[in-house]
């Protein structure tokens, strides 16, 4: 057999064995790239909660007239929607022990010291949320929100406590969600 043969059949050896080849890399890479193409899923950005307004005994706002720039009507519902799923998030985490909903409603410092809380054993509940707007920023990403004596009750291995709590919380604007970023719990 020639040398001219020999390169002629693994050219067309080469050929007829790229064209499966490549066909098949092509459909892959288009699956690939069809598959980022399709984007999320629209309703995955409420992560399993859509926008809840609190019932007047179990959150309210008592005052809205805070430094800085006043809320919307929608803002504000966004606001106590946000701050009622944070602690409902928080009491879920307590019985659960599941903390993937947490960062939806809670983050930096605040996030850390409500995984510390859900992973301590202790189970919480909450209610009873009365909230004055104290400062809404200019540019509608930062709030501060004084929570003015809700029931908060503990139960852990020793028995059941009751307490009522105070608190002043920062809120921040994050990819869309309201998210708890800072809190100062006071007991009284």
């Amino acid at each position: 057999m020639s040398k001219d043969k020999v390169k002629f059949w693994i050219f067309a050896f080469g050929i007829a064995l790229l064209i499966p080849v490549g066909l098949i890399g092509f459909a892959l890479m288009s699956s690939f790239i069809a598959e980022f193409n399709t984007g999320a899923d629209p309703a995955s950005i409420f992560r399993g909660h859509s926008l809840y307004a609190p019932s007047v005994e179990e959150a309210q706002w008592v005052s809205i007239q805070p430094e800085g720039t006043a809320a919307t009507e929608v803002e504000l519902e966004e606001l106590i929607s946000a701050y009622w799923l944070a602690w409902e998030a928080l009491e879920q985490a307590h019985l659960t022990g599941n903390l993937a909903d947490l960062p939806t409603y809670w983050a930096g410092d605040a996030l850390d010291a409500a995984r510390r809380s859900a992973e301590s054993g202790i189970t919480v509940t909450h209610s009873g949320h009365r909230l004055r707007l104290v400062f809404f920023s200019d540019d509608s990403s930062v709030a501060v929100v004084r929570d003015l004596g809700f029931s908060y009750t503990v139960t852990d291995a020793s028995g059941v406590y009751a307490l009522t709590a105070t608190t002043e919380i920062v809120l921040t604007l994050d990819n869309g969600f309201w998210r708890i970023r800072q809190y100062n719990v006071d007991f009284l």
